[in-house]
């Protein structure tokens, strides 16, 4: 049978001299050094171990702050990329990347809004790199929509001065983003003491460029425009789009162009 005295061999021996009836030795100048000994005991157990899960991590490395909704006027459109809270993967700009965080951005303060476990809105603190909707519903489909912040101090979505932009093409040469830029106009209706905001939301496209210097210019759907971006590869880049008789008024179009400029060497 395994006993006290196989695990706490000084302990037990420590409670017998306390209690033998031949001890000259009182209790009560003996309980002391029991109490002591056990303390010792206790204090070297294993610790209870928390298992992270990943999202504990996320909310220690996210500096959040609560996000207070005073608005002191009436609303028309929307500020946000989109009002619903989606399921996001976050990219901090150290590199760490967390999944599944309800979350949504605001265009016009360029505020990193999330809800807690508690369903409570957080701002993000923290610079983040990248923002990426994993199923945006968009014309009939389900597709992923990745946001990034261009033309700030430290590159960060949430700076204050940085450009979202959603990455239309990827490539290792040049990239298509499409641009929101949040506009508004205050007005009062006659008689009416309160104020009402109207939301605009303006869309337009960028070109960034990783040949030579880097630059980061407006595009519109104006052909030449467009051609002459590509500096030494305009030529091919133009009789690519007349071959394929693309009007460049279209999302498609453009992707497909920069999709091809990618693949010159």
């Amino acid at each position: 049978m395994v006993t006290e005295e196989l695990f706490f061999p000084e302990f037990y021996a420590s409670a017998v001299s306390i209690f033998q009836p031949s001890l000259q030795t009182t209790t009560m100048k003996k309980l002391p050094v029991l109490f002591t000994l056990l303390m010792t005991i206790i204090s070297n157990l294993p610790a209870q171990v928390t298992m992270d899960s990943g999202l504990n991590g996320f909310w220690n490395d996210v500096n959040g702050m609560p996000l207070k909704m005073t608005t002191a006027f009436n609303v028309e459109g929307s500020p946000y990329f989109d009002d619903n809270y989606l399921l996001a993967d976050i990219v901090f700009l150290n590199g760490k990347k967390y999944q599944d965080i309800k979350a949504k951005i605001n265009l016009e303060t360029n505020e990193l809004i999330v809800l807690n476990s508690k369903n409570e809105a957080m701002i993000v603190g923290a610079p983040i790199k990248e923002l990426i909707l994993k199923a945006y519903p968009r014309d009939g489909k389900i597709i992923p929509v990745v946001l990034r912040g261009v033309g700030s101090v430290n590159g960060a979505i949430n700076a204050k001065d940085a450009k979202i932009v959603e990455v239309l093409q990827d490539g290792d040469n040049f990239k298509l983003y499409r641009s929101y830029v949040i506009s508004y106009n205050d007005s009062k209706a006659y008689g009416d003491a309160s104020l009402t905001r109207k939301y605009n939301k303006n869309i337009s496209f960028y070109g960034y460029s990783l040949n030579n210097e880097k630059r980061l210019e407006r595009l519109g759907k104006n052909k030449n425009v467009i051609v002459a971006f590509f500096g030494m590869k305009k030529d091919q880049v133009k009789n690519f789009i007349d071959q394929n008789k693309l009007s460049l008024k279209s999302d498609d179009d453009l992707i497909q162009v920069f999709e091809f400029a990618n693949t010159l060497k």
